[in-house]
């Protein structure tokens, strides 16, 4: 392998690298508002502040 090859192998994986972070944060991003916008209502109507319900919820209150 000479230098120029080194060089591709290592700027592809960079970019294969890059488009599955890209793939992960928007796959991560869009649970966490489905989770936020399925537990929504019940919180309102618990009259319970954001960081009370979810630290409830991840205690198993």
């Amino acid at each position: 392998m000479n230098v120029m090859n080194i060089d591709q192998f290592f700027t592809g994986t960079m970019i294969i690298v890059a488009v599955a972070l890209v793939a992960l944060i928007a796959c991560v991003g869009t649970w966490t508002v489905q989770f936020f916008a399925r537990n929504r209502q019940q919180r309102v109507a618990q009259h319970k502040p954001l960081v009370t319900y979810y630290r409830g919820l991840a205690l198993g209150h």
